[in-house]
């Protein structure tokens, strides 16, 4: 029973069929059926632009730098992490306004919604009330035929309310597209970073090989045990004059 026609009965009077009938109909045809639907929508797109921008990006952009980083030298490591957290801040300083915009005018437009439904469904109930307080004070004096009553009521409502909702959709929509606009283009981003580093690793790799076969065939000496503790420090002017004598 809905909260209108819980109170009207609590408070003794009468409700003929066709002002129960006509209560039904715009909770469960308009309300439940309609308005509910959109919030529910809207609700759960701020969930996933929230789990979207928190999560997902952050996990795919640490997986593809760890995966990268385990196969190259520090040296390297420090340059190539210098170089994805640039490119990966600039674009998300890219989009970031455009999604706080975006996330902004979409609560605006939700707290219109609601505010728009608390106004409708107050004004609908006072006059539902009116009408019933009308009815009861002619209904010993007249024939009324509620159900016909009832009917031309809803008859008159439905337009107002199916207009009131395309109204909304249409205000919702573009901010909808734009969400889905944003979230591909980062993961568009995302996916670069992961190829930036499957492309390092083979880079590596091969570097790997190289040096591995220069040092089979005599070209190149494997570092000795003290040198190996210098790896990644700069070689000084003296070294590489010496380096460059032999």
């Amino acid at each position: 029973m809905s909260e209108t026609k819980t109170a009207l009965t609590e408070s003794g009077m009468k409700i003929p069929s066709g002002i129960q009938s006509l209560i039904m109909f715009f909770e469960e045809r308009i309300i439940n059926g309609r308005i509910k639907p959109l919030e529910t929508k809207l609700t759960l797109l701020e969930r996933k632009l929230d789990s979207f921008t928190t999560e997902i990006i952050k996990e795919a952009i640490n997986s593809a730098i760890t995966s990268a980083y385990k196969t190259i030298s520090d040296e390297m490591r420090q340059m190539v992490r210098s170089e994805v957290e640039r490119g990966v801040k600039e674009a998300l300083t890219t989009y970031s306004a455009d999604i706080e915009k975006a996330n902004q005018k979409l609560e605006e437009y939700v707290n219109a919604v609601k505010s728009s439904i608390s106004s409708l469904s107050g004004t609908l109930e006072a006059k539902l009330s009116e009408v019933q307080e009308n009815l009861t004070k002619l209904e010993p004096r007249l024939e009324i035929d509620a159900e016909r009553i009832g009917k031309e009521i809803s008859e008159k409502l439905t337009p107002v309310a199916d207009q009131l909702a395309k109204h909304v959709l249409e205000k919702v929509t573009p901010y909808v597209r734009r969400m889905e606009e944003l979230e591909s283009r980062l993961l568009g981003i995302s996916r670069q970073v992961e190829q930036l580093g499957r492309q390092l690793a083979h880079l590596t790799s091969g570097l790997d090989e190289y040096i591995a076969s220069l040092e089979r065939a005599g070209i190149l000496k494997p570092p000795r045990e003290e040198e190996k503790s210098d790896m990644g420090q700069p070689l000084s002017s003296e070294e590489l004059e010496a380096g460059g004598g032999t």
